[in-house]
């Protein structure tokens, strides 16, 4: 059994949606986190690699509770979405 299937097994949907909900949450706080440490306005011992490197690991936990919802990042319904919030 694949690990997303046994995260399956184990988590419900409803599990699922408030992982994701944390996760989008620590990666909110990862990219407050890169912007401080661009800016020195308000110092963190942080530095620049450390806080990428937390931002890059929130995206993948994030990318993966949405895999785990079966979320399709790529589907044509978010493509057209972003195409049309990026016009």
């Amino acid at each position: 059994m694949r690990d997303v299937e046994r995260i399956r097994a184990y988590l419900d949907e409803p599990e699922l949606l408030c992982q994701l909900a944390e996760e989008c949450a620590e990666l909110a706080k990862a990219a407050m986190k890169v912007r401080r440490v661009q800016t020195k306005k308000n110092p963190t011992m942080c530095s620049a690699e450390e806080a990428w490197d937390n931002l890059i690991e929130e995206v993948a936990d994030v990318m993966l509770v949405l895999e785990t919802l079966a979320v399709n990042p790529n589907c044509a319904r978010v493509q057209e979405i972003k195409d049309y919030k990026t016009r």
